[in-house]
């Protein structure tokens, strides 16, 4: 149900997907009158892609909160921290 809630939201009056910008706006407003694991691994899936990694991973630990140890959430969050905290001499790491 709430996966249909998040799709309705996400769709524009003419059947596309908003912008990236938009759909966060959505998400905050879903997020806003019902926090769930989901709607937090949806957001925060978005905004890593908008490079915006402290963000996500911040939704990726409510997410995990709200899912349990053994959730996809948890294991995303694991994910994100490791990509964070990769270093290699060798290779150029901003």
């Amino acid at each position: 149900m709430i996966f249909t809630l998040v799709a309705t939201l996400l769709m524009s009056k003419y059947g596309y997907i908003c912008s990236m910008n938009d759909e966060l706006s959505h998400l905050d407003a879903a997020i806003a009158a019902s926090p769930s694991a989901v709607l937090y691994m949806q957001r925060a899936r978005l905004l890593w892609q908008l490079q915006r990694h402290a963000a996500a991973i911040s939704d990726y630990e409510k997410a995990a909160a709200l899912a349990g140890p053994d959730s996809p959430a948890a294991t995303a969050l694991r994910h994100a921290r490791d990509i964070m905290n990769f270093y290699h001499k060798d290779l150029y790491n901003p």
